[in-house]
């Protein structure tokens, strides 16, 4: 069997770039303007219309929300458990 978290990396992402900013008390477009992004580029991240983004991209975003980079990666805790996936052929 193989293992897999309950939500893919794209989602945890988001999930935790919203809640990060929101801790903060930070505007979208703030956070945007302090990692040289576009707000709607930003906008798109936390949302679900993804983008696609750039490992320098999450860097600057990290900065930008004074965290590691690895924060913004990190599986919430109520997510961390693994399921189990039927192998692939």
């Amino acid at each position: 069997m193989l293992y897999s978290l309950a939500l893919s990396t794209v989602q945890i992402l988001s999930k935790n770039l919203r809640s990060l900013r929101q801790r903060r008390g930070l505007t979208q477009v703030q956070v945007a303007e302090a990692a040289a992004l576009d707000y709607k580029h930003y906008q798109r991240l936390e949302g679900s219309d993804w983008p696609g983004v750039r490992l320098d991209t999450v860097d600057r975003l990290a900065e930008a929300l004074r965290v590691p980079t690895w924060e913004l990666l990190r599986p919430p805790p109520d997510e961390t458990k693994m399921h189990q996936t039927p192998e692939s052929k």
